[in-house]
């Protein structure tokens, strides 16, 4: 049973790894449309240079400002990324180290049906 437990575990692992690289990605591309469609109105807040102003006050559309602090660096990009590289083969290890037997009796890792 220990082998179960480590993949249940695993494959939990992988599964918040891939929410994680999707919610990233979805901000990442949802500031991207709004850049896109609208480069005048789509500012980061909360940043070292602010957008520019009118009568002292920033005139961005609010739907459009982007909270600095809540963009990844770098850094965590790649940690999000790792995280997701590293889980992705653990699970497949796991996998494939448990007897055929409990791998028919288990349901497969959702890498494999993709």
């Amino acid at each position: 049973m220990e082998q179960v437990t480590e993949y249940l575990e695993a494959n939990k692992a992988f599964e918040a790894a891939k929410a994680n690289v999707s919610s990233m990605t979805k901000a990442i591309q949802s500031y991207g449309r709004d850049l896109q469609t609208r480069p005048k109105d789509a500012f980061f807040v909360n940043a070292s240079i602010l957008p520019p102003t009118k009568s002292g006050v920033h005139f961005i559309h609010e739907s459009l400002a982007w909270d600095a602090k809540d963009w990844p660096s770098a850094d965590q990009i790649n940690q999000v990324l790792l995280d997701y590289i590293q889980s992705e083969q653990r699970i497949k290890t796991v996998w494939q180290a448990m007897p055929s037997e409990l791998q028919a009796a288990m349901k497969p890792p959702k890498y494999l049906l993709s």
